[in-house]
């Protein structure tokens, strides 16, 4: 198995694609880590995103977790598996 480990924000090469793990530091971390770090949202996305919600950045956070929380193939298989050995057509919740 093939760890791949992030120290610092200025390390882009040891993030590879190919990579089964990675180790993101929370943000108390970071080395240079300025006094203020204001939630934000890239600006070309700012006017659209505040049109059809009213905190753009709790939006944008919602959808980067929500990739790097995503399946992979293999487990993915294996859900799809056990959803449809439970016969379970819509979300489940509880």
């Amino acid at each position: 198995m093939k760890f791949i480990i992030i120290e610092k924000l200025d390390i882009p090469d040891e993030n590879k694609n190919d990579a089964l793990a990675i180790r993101m530091p929370i943000i108390d971390v970071i080395a240079k880590k300025p006094d203020f770090l204001p939630l934000s949202v890239p600006k070309e996305y700012l006017d659209e995103l505040s049109n059809f919600h009213g905190d753009p950045f709790i939006w944008f956070a919602g959808q980067i977790l929500n990739y790097l929380m995503r399946f992979n193939n293999d487990f993915q298989s294996i859900v799809t598996k056990k959803m449809e050995s439970l016969n379970i057509k819509s979300p489940c919740v509880g």
